[in-house]
């Protein structure tokens, strides 16, 4: 893995050099899987900088001077015994001071603009994750304490939480520490700093805020990393609504694993239907847009390109124009022998119909409503796909998704047969 390379390359240099393993952009961390699956992950390059000559001999007398600060084990120990004002104090003299060995030292010794850059940019990071980290350590210590602490606004009113929507800056550790800080304080000052004693609404709140700040890959990586914290304490239900939002492939297939004990608290009314094989007889009953139940054998004959979905689900309506493209592509032939039907898992049947309307989904597929389905066939998270051949058998449990090129590929084959 190249995150152990790194560290160990890091400690070989530095005990050589007399100094301590501990490095301003080496933070060990023993909860980097999110990162290491993100698509943001770029501890490779990294690893590669920090190893050149010019660059690793600057690190190490920088983290023998310094290294100190970026011990969080022990940092974190001594946010709950110092006053508040000692504490931003001795953060605030000791940021400047290490901004001011960086530049007078840096271009001298011939370290990189790059790892120049890098440095100094988790100096200020450290310095802001380590003010924010006070009350958030102080008030999760003390279970008794019913409201979080809050800082002095002077001492919080220069931070910009537009500061930590730079998706690049992610290869930093001390960054992938100061994003949750800085969220949940802020989040809980918009709060009124009131604890939370729900946890669906913590994860629903403070994904809500993050979405403000950040978009795509970075705010993937944050739902990710705040949803594995907390599932243990999520229902069944909001644990799939969460995971359902996160875009990348990855990171759910990660959430379905961490979060497999929460999402197995929902009563699974029958085993999910084999890879392959017949359809139950007992299909589960759908309803269409005009109120009729129907089920699967109502398109015997065809490919069946199924997809679970429902109106909240941005992953899903994500993949919505890539169905289109792909409905688009086939001749008239075609299009009369698959069928892509789109199955809504809302709880609300107004909020399914209109959001077929608005999404015209009605143009180039089927649409339906079922609550059995999750049940029948194992759905815990969305989108998720499946396809049924035209003996009706499902060839495909967990089919891949309308953007794969693979997708139209294998339904094209399957009416080839």
């Amino acid at each position: 893995m190249a995150l152990r390379f790194f560290c160990t390359v890091i400690f070989v240099l530095f005990t050589s050099l007399g100094s301590i393993a501990q490095s301003v952009l080496s933070v060990a961390d023993s909860t980097e899987k999110v990162y290491e699956l993100s698509t943001l992950n770029r501890e490779k390059e990294l690893a590669v900088l920090v190893v050149e000559p010019a660059n690793a001999a600057f690190l190490a007398e920088f983290d023998s001077l310094y290294g100190k600060w970026y011990d969080f084990n022990k940092l974190y120990e001594k946010v709950l015994t110092e006053n508040i004002d000692d504490w931003e104090i001795a953060l605030f003299e000791t940021r400047n001071d290490q901004i001011d060995f960086l530049k007078n030292n840096a271009k001298k010794t011939g370290v990189s603009a790059e790892s120049a850059s890098l440095i100094e940019k988790s100096i200020k990071y450290n310095y802001w994750h380590l003010v924010l980290s006070y009350p958030i350590l102080r008030s999760n210590n003390d279970t008794k304490f019913k409201r979080v602490v809050s800082l002095p606004r002077v001492m919080t009113d220069d931070f910009e939480l537009e500061s930590i929507s730079n998706s690049a800056d992610l290869v930093l550790p001390v960054y992938r520490k100061l994003l949750p800080m800085a969220i949940t304080y802020f989040n809980s000052q918009e709060k009124q700093f009131i604890k939370y004693s729900d946890r669906p609404k913590l994860v629903k709140d403070k994904t809500e805020f993050a979405g403000k700040y950040l978009q795509g890959e970075l705010l993937d990586y944050f739902q990710t990393d705040l949803i594995a914290e907390n599932c243990p304490f999520l229902t069944a239900s909001s644990a799939r609504y969460f995971i359902s939002n996160v875009y990348d492939e990855n990171l759910q297939k990660y959430l379905l694993t961490v979060c497999n004990e929460t999402l197995n608290k929902v009563e699974v009314a029958e085993k999910p239907a084999n890879s392959k094989g017949k359809l139950d007889p007992a299909l589960p009953k759908i309803m269409s847009l005009d109120d009729k139940p129907f089920d699967f054998s109502a398109y015997k004959g065809k490919v069946i390109y199924v997809d679970f979905w429902a109106s909240w689900c941005g992953p899903c309506r994500s993949e919505f124009p890539k169905s289109r493209e792909m409905h688009e592509s086939l001749t008239e032939k075609q299009k009369k022998e698959i069928v892509f039907l789109y199955i809504s898992i809302d709880e609300s049947l107004d909020a399914w119909k209109e959001a077929v309307k608005k999404l015209k989904l009605e143009e180039f597929g089927e649409n339906g409503h079922s609550y059995e389905v999750s049940g029948r066939y194992g759905i815990r998270t969305i989108p998720r796909y499946m396809i049924i051949n035209q003996q009706g058998e499902i060839v495909e449990m967990e089919a891949s998704r309308p953007s794969n090129p693979e997708t139209l590929r294998s339904l094209l084959k399957l009416i080839e047969k």
